[in-house]
């Protein structure tokens, strides 16, 4: 019967303390990361097989949790924010390219080219004139503040990395802390692994997480161990490498080099120099290729608005000589353009020299973050969406893509108002490079812009006060021109992408657009595939009060059936005393 009343005992001990996890679990419903947690129960071991049952008895509280789903949820979350954070800088991009029925650069390029019309129509007119340059200046201006927007989102993009960075190194610290906790713990805390569950989701949204717990914990970042239990911690750290631009020539472009001939070198179509066979340059007479290419070199460090861009050395032995022109500033922002044209007097033709597509560098920006001076291979996650459109060569790099655009809208937008051939039947060879290679026909230098980039571009207001009417005619055509080059080639309808300023200019707004369109459909997928998931996880791990209710009626009416055995063994030990008496 004493064994009776230990029994009872025990259901009485076993049925409280689970009706206290009930209650713990409905106190901790909207805790931040709690999970649901159950006390194991289990029967009493005996002694021997003749025992009918000693009881029951209470282990541990475990959590509710499915590691599987966890990591699942982890790389789910890390996608999604990914998505969430390219959309927000599109969706800033987008609006620098906003445009009204009355504003915005294709509005603006519409008046610049009326303009030239109505001052065709009266060449001497002032106040056509004037409407034109300002027009013009708007056209300049209008450009640089688009390229400016898309650099001040970068250098914003930037400072968020940063700040990021810093942030994801506190969390693991705490990550680190809270397992030296944890280690000082035979059995883990289970409010601590809540808190660490937390923490690592926090983490998964900046980057791409795996964690390991099979056996010392174990979290990596991009692939990298990023902590390892608590004694192993290391850093992130943002490293932003810019590469100056260098343009290579080599020796041999210039072996045909002979009386009578020159070389014409232009930088960023904004100044240049010719060097005649013949010449005396820096003391030295240029009758061979390695002459010409130290007097290039000399030219260039000694020309205003070259030497405080770039620098020119010459390197090598004959026949490898080469001429280097180096930008003084690193990264996208301080790329050039160089152009070389040989004049072969003796074969009356221009060929432009090109640069060693091998040896030669590009101006790029090189942005990453790092672990062990070792650059992350980053899958997803904010950061991830940042960085991969601030380092120039990521594949999907999309502002450099917008940039070089409009880049690639200013060179020839420059190339065309330079100057032009008029062919003998009245037709034009488009554009200062047209005028460079194939002489065939008058040619007329205009000079109205200058500049290879949106950042070197200018409008030249003495241009148009000296314009002629051939010159106005021709420019008065460039609005018509549907076969314009933007990829570095003639305007003479050869490219691939030929294609009028309006319609070149539109396709970039499209591919914004698309882009933001494209990423948004992602991102509502992957929102449905996170939350899918997440429900799932919850209707596991989260606490259920219906459930509850259901487990506290049920313990609790255990309770009053253990309380109500142990007064019936109370009646009966005390029937039995009775007898004795």
């Amino acid at each position: 019967m004493l064994n009776t009343l230990h029994v009872a005992q025990s259901g009485l001990t076993a049925a409280r303390t689970v009706v206290e996890g009930v209650m713990n679990n409905i106190a901790n419903e909207n805790t931040p990361g709690y999970k649901k947690r159950v006390v194991e129960l289990g029967e009493t071991s005996h002694i021997d097989g003749r025992s009918t049952g000693r009881g029951v008895s209470v282990g541990d509280s475990k959590r509710i949790t499915n590691e599987f789903m966890y990591g699942n949820l982890l790389k789910e979350e890390s996608k999604l924010s990914y998505y969430n954070e390219l959309s927000s800088k599109l969706a800033d991009v987008e609006s620098i390219f906003f445009e009204t029925e009355t504003g915005g650069f294709s509005n603006d390029l519409n008046r610049y080219f009326q303009s030239m019309e109505d001052l065709r129509s009266d060449p001497s007119n002032e106040i056509f004139k004037n409407n034109l340059k300002n027009q013009a200046n708007i056209i300049v201006e209008d450009l640089q503040n688009l390229y400016k927007g898309i650099e001040g989102i970068e250098s914003a993009a930037k400072k968020t990395v940063a700040d990021d960075v810093e942030l994801i190194n506190g969390i693991l610290a705490d990550i680190g802390s809270i397992n030296e906790q944890i280690g000082q713990q035979l059995i883990p805390p289970n409010d601590l692994l809540d808190r660490r569950d937390a923490l690592e989701k926090t983490l998964a949204e900046y980057v791409d997480v795996t964690v390991d717990k099979t056996d010392d914990y174990e979290l990596s970042i991009g692939g990298v161990i990023a902590v390892r239990y608590n004694t192993n911690i290391h850093n992130l750290s943002v490293v932003d490498n810019p590469i100056a631009q260098n343009d290579v020539i080599d020796e041999s472009d210039f072996s045909a080099f002979a009386t009578g001939d020159t070389a014409t070198y232009r930088f960023n179509n904004t100044a240049e120099f010719t060097v005649t066979y013949g010449d005396t340059v820096n003391a030295v007479v240029v009758n061979t290729p390695e002459e010409l290419l130290n007097a290039l070199a000399y030219q260039i460090n000694n020309t205003n608005e070259m030497n405080g861009n770039v620098v020119a050395t010459v390197t090598g032995t004959t026949p490898n000589i080469k001429l280097e022109i180096t930008s003084n500033t690193k990264g996208e922002i301080g790329r050039f353009e160089s152009v070389v044209v040989l004049n072969d007097s003796s074969a009356g033709t221009a060929s432009l020299v090109t640069k060693n597509a091998i040896t030669s560098t590009a101006g790029t920006n090189d942005f990453h973050v790092e672990i062990f001076d070792e650059e992350l291979a980053l899958t997803n996650g904010s950061i991830k969406a940042v960085t991969e459109n601030l380092s120039t060569n990521a594949t999907n790099n999309k502002f450099t893509a917008y940039k070089d655009k409009l880049d690639s809208f200013v060179r020839t937008f420059v190339d065309v108002h330079d100057a032009f051939v008029t062919q003998t039947n009245g037709s034009y060879l488009y554009g200062e490079k047209a005028a460079d290679i194939d002489k065939a026909g008058v040619t007329t230098t205009i000079g109205m812009f200058s500049g290879s980039t949106v950042n070197s571009l200018k409008f030249n207001e003495s241009a148009v006060s000296s314009f002629t009417q051939e010159q106005i005619d021709y420019l008065a055509t460039l609005q018509w021109k549907d076969d314009l080059g933007f990829d570095g080639g003639a305007q003479d309808g050869s490219s691939s992408s030929a294609t009028s300023f309006q319609k070149q200019y539109q396709s970039l707004q499209v591919q914004i657009a698309s882009n933001k369109e494209n990423n948004d459909y992602l991102q509502d997928t992957q929102a449905a595939i996170t939350n899918s998931l997440q429900g799932s996880y919850d209707k596991i791990v989260k606490v259920d009060k219906d459930e509850e209710m259901i487990n506290l009626i049920k313990y609790q009416a255990a309770y009053e059936a253990n309380a109500k055995i142990v007064t019936v063994v109370d009646e009966m030990l005390a029937t039995i005393l009775g007898l004795k008496r």
